[in-house]
C-alpha cells in the first residue's frame, strides 16, 4: 500500500484537529470553566450577603458564618473540583479506622432557621451552588461529557413523561430572570 501524498496531508491534517482538540480541552477550556463557575459562587454569596445585609439573617450568627466559610472554600477550591477527587476522597474517608468528627452539611444548618421564606431561600442558594460544583466537574471530564450526551434524551423523556417539565421550565425562567434583573442593577 502505497502513501500518496494527499493521504498523507489528510493524516496531517487528522492529527492537527486531534492535537488542537486536547490542547484546546486541556487549557483554555478548563480555566473559563473555572472561572464561569467562581463567578456563579460569588454571585450566590453575594446574595447570602444581601439577605444578612437587609437584616433576615445576623451577620454575626453561625448559621451565615457556616454559608459564608464554605461559600469561600468552594471558590477558593474550585479549581481542583473533579469527580475523580470526589470519588478518591469518599474512598480515603471510607478506609480511614478513625471517622471524622460529625461536621453538619449545610442543608441541616439551614434547617435551624426558623423564618421559612428566609430557609427556603438559602436552601435555593446552596442547590444553584451545589449545581454549579457538578455542571463544572461534568464539563472538566471528556468521558462525562460523552455520557451525558448519550444519556440526555432518556432523561429528558423521562421528564416529559413524570410531569416535572413544568417545573424545569419555571427554574429556568426564574434563572433567566435572576440574570435580567441582575445585569440591570449592574448597569443602574
Amino acid at each position: 500500500m502505497i502513501m500518496t501524498t494527499e493521504s498523507l496531508i489528510q493524516i496531517l491534517e487528522l492529527l492537527t484537529g486531534i492535537a488542537l482538540l486536547v490542547l484546546f480541552f486541556r487549557y483554555p477550556w478548563q480555566s473559563i470553566l473555572v472561572d464561569i463557575t467562581r463567578q456563579r459562587l460569588f454571585e450566590v454569596r453575594d446574595s447570602i450577603f444581601l439577605y444578612a445585609a437587609d437584616g433576615r439573617i445576623n451577620f454575626d450568627s453561625k448559621i451565615y458564618g457556616e454559608l459564608r466559610d464554605r461559600l469561600n472554600a468552594s471558590i477558593r477550591y474550585c479549581h481542583k473540583a473533579k469527580f475523580s477527587t470526589v470519588f478518591a476522597a469518599i474512598a480515603v474517608q471510607g478506609e480511614g479506622a478513625e471517622a471524622p468528627r460529625h461536621e453538619r452539611n449545610l442543608l441541616e444548618i439551614i434547617s435551624d432557621i426558623d423564618d421559612t421564606d428566609l430557609r427556603a431561600d438559602l436552601e435555593e442558594k446552596l442547590e444553584e451552588a451545589v449545581t454549579f460544583l457538578a455542571t463544572l466537574m461534568v464539563l472538566r471530564s471528556p468521558v462525562l461529557i460523552l455520557i451525558s450526551m448519550l444519556l440526555m434524551p432518556f432523561l429528558l423523556i423521562h421528564e416529559l413523561l413524570s410531569g416535572h417539565v413544568k417545573r424545569l421550565i419555571a427554574k429556568i425562567g426564574a434563572l433567566i430572570e435572576r440574570d435580567i434583573s441582575f445585569e440591570n442593577h449592574k448597569w443602574v
